[in-house]
This record gives structure tokens, C-alpha cells and sequence, in this order.
């Protein structure tokens, strides 16, 4: 065969398969993980994700479905004609996230019948510019008391000064307080203070757990959440 039609016959066959859709509905994602990096605690990302349908025929979203409660989902368009384009917007709730490299996930359930599930990764290293050490309060008893107190420190690493404004207890404690009553820590500064439990006696329970809620001045951390466990050997 003459060179000259080698030439052509190849040129027509990468042109032919570079243009002729695929059988059916074809969703394909320009990408599928991205990475926010250092992310702050407390605050809300939004990420989009595109595709375009390469089938020839209508692609159609059937369901979005996450890995947790902190990936709120926003589709866009929910049928794709062929050659069309769509995104689908994702808001990372960094408050429902724990501090740390996170790797979050969405399935796409679609029509594509080779592809009817495609995953997308959301990777962010989630940081705390307010801390509080140690992170749970825990305390083993020997008998019963109304009151049980801890020595903790909260290190600011924020550019302002950061007031403890209030203190509140959920689970098996009746109430909390704190210790000094006005708690201020400067920025770059640890700062001790001491949380108070006051236990109820009424369930004669050996097990008292929960969270303690530390309500900062901080406009973007505006909560600390401490977990607490205490056990009583002799209940009376």
C-alpha cells in the first residue's frame, strides 16, 4: 500500500474515533479528588466538580450520595444532552469535621451503564486555631461527689485575644461552670483554667459521660467541644 494512503487511512481513523461519541450516556469528570489543603476549622468550602456527557444519548444524575453529614451537595442540572457540560457544587461544613487530614467522599449515580457509580474525593487538612489540652476530660472516683473539677489549658494561635464567654454541659452532668469567672488568652498565649461538673445523684449511676461546650469570642471558632467520662466505683 502507497505510503501516501497509509497516511490517510490513518489520519481518518484517529479522526473518526476522536469524534464519534460513545454508545449511550457517558459521564466523565474533568476531575475527580480535589485537595483544599490547610483548611481552618469552623469555616464552610465549596468545591465543584465538572463533567461532560461524551454519549449520545441523555445522561441522567440519578442520586448524589456522601460519605458524611458534612458534605452538603448542590447538583446542577439533572439531565445532560450529548456533548453537554454540568458541575456539581460541594460545601465542605468544617465544624461537623474533627481537627486533621480528612479524606471525604461523594457517588454519583447516574445512567452511564459503564459507569453507574463514580466516586469523587474531598481531601482537606482540617486546623484548629483554638485548642484546648487535654482533649477529653476523664476522672476515676472513688466514691460519689457533687462536684468534680479540671486544670486545662486553651492555647490561642489566632491574631486577637479570645475570651471564654460561656460554658455548657450535655449528658449525665446537671451543670458546669468554669474557674476564673472572666477568661481571656492572648494571641499566641496558653492560658490555664478549670471546668467544673456538677453531678446528679439520682440515677445512682456509676457513669457519667458527655460533652462539655466552650463558647469562644472567636469569629470563625466559635465552640470548643470537650468530651467528658467519669466513673464512680461506689455509688451510694
Amino acid at each position: 500500500m502507497p505510503l501516501r494512503r497509509i497516511l490517510v487511512y490513518s489520519a481518518l481513523s484517529i479522526f473518526f474515533m476522536t469524534t464519534h461519541a460513545e454508545a449511550g450516556p457517558s459521564i466523565i469528570f474533568s476531575a475527580k479528588s480535589v485537595d483544599l489543603g490547610k483548611i481552618n476549622y469552623g469555616i464552610k468550602k465549596k468545591v465543584e466538580f465538572a463533567f461532560t456527557n461524551t454519549g449520545d444519548e441523555t445522561l441522567v444524575i440519578r442520586k448524589l450520595r456522601s460519605s458524611c453529614g458534612c458534605t452538603q451537595v448542590v447538583e446542577g442540572k439533572q439531565e445532560i444532552p450529548p456533548g453537554g457540560s454540568s458541575k456539581i457544587a460541594v460545601t465542605l461544613d468544617t465544624n461537623m469535621v474533627k481537627p486533621g487530614n480528612r479524606r471525604k467522599s461523594l457517588y454519583v449515580h447516574s445512567n452511564d451503564s459503564e459507569k453507574p457509580i463514580v466516586r469523587l474525593l474531598l481531601f482537606a487538612n482540617v486546623v484548629r486555631r483554638i485548642k484546648v489540652e487535654p482533649k477529653s476530660l476523664t476522672l476515676m472516683l472513688h466514691k460519689f461527689q457533687e462536684e468534680v473539677e479540671f486544670h486545662v489549658k486553651m492555647s490561642n494561635e489566632t491574631k486577637n485575644a479570645i475570651t471564654v464567654q460561656g460554658v455548657q454541659a450535655s449528658g449525665s452532668a446537671v451543670d458546669a461552670y468554669i474557674k476564673p469567672d472572666e477568661i481571656v488568652v492572648q494571641p499566641g498565649m496558653k492560658g490555664p483554667f478549670v471546668i467544673g461538673l456538677k453531678l446528679s445523684n439520682e440515677d445512682k449511676w456509676p457513669i457519667y459521660q458527655g460533652t462539655v461546650k466552650l463558647k469562644v469570642s472567636d469569629p470563625v471558632e466559635k465552640k470548643v467541644n470537650l468530651r467528658y467520662f467519669i466513673q464512680i466505683k461506689k455509688i451510694k
